[in-house]
């Protein structure tokens, strides 16, 4: 069949480097032709020629237009978001070393890194703490909040990588 031997063109591609395209290959396939698989939908312009030259030079299947166009916004997000969990992690750490007195909060780089990390994650961080004081009871002095909003953050994250694709 034309699509077999589509196929073994560009399997024998793989280990020996580009070959010129059979051109039996070409003869076989019907002028207007579908994608090479049951997710790529049909092309007006499209031929089986496209379809093979694109298999044998290792690309794989060439797409007019992207698939998804907010792909590209999607993944800044998923970066936005894993950047603020990096933020998150490293301002709870740096304010148990301010509390234990490990780091002084009087030398001036210290305070602007506490101060920028504070700017940062105080405004995610104060709704969930006002919840948490309202519903649950004293813990002792134990934060939770930065916990919450991590599996917030997370749950999010999962969204963009489920219904967003990435």
């Amino acid at each position: 069949t034309p699509d077999l031997d589509i196929a073994n063109v560009a399997l024998s591609q793989l280990s020996y480097g580009p070959l010129p395209v059979n051109r039996r290959i070409m003869s076989a396939c019907p002028p207007p032709c579908q994608g090479p698989d049951a997710w790529t939908p049909p092309i007006k312009s499209c031929t089986c020629q496209y379809w093979a030259r694109a298999l044998v030079s290792g690309l794989g299947p060439i797409q007019p237009f992207p698939e998804k166009p907010m792909q590209s916004m999607l993944l800044l997000i998923y970066a936005v978001l894993d950047l603020f969990i990096f933020f998150l992690i490293f301002a709870v750490v740096m304010s148990w070393l301010v509390t234990f007195n490990v780091i002084n909060i009087h030398n001036r780089f210290v305070r602007l890194i506490h101060d920028f990390l504070h700017r940062i994650t105080e405004p995610a961080l104060r709704p969930i703490r006002r919840l948490m004081r309202r519903w649950l009871p004293d813990m002792g002095g134990i934060d939770l909040s930065p916990v919450v909003l991590l599996l917030i953050v997370w749950f999010f994250q999962n969204l963009l990588r489920e219904y967003g694709g990435i």
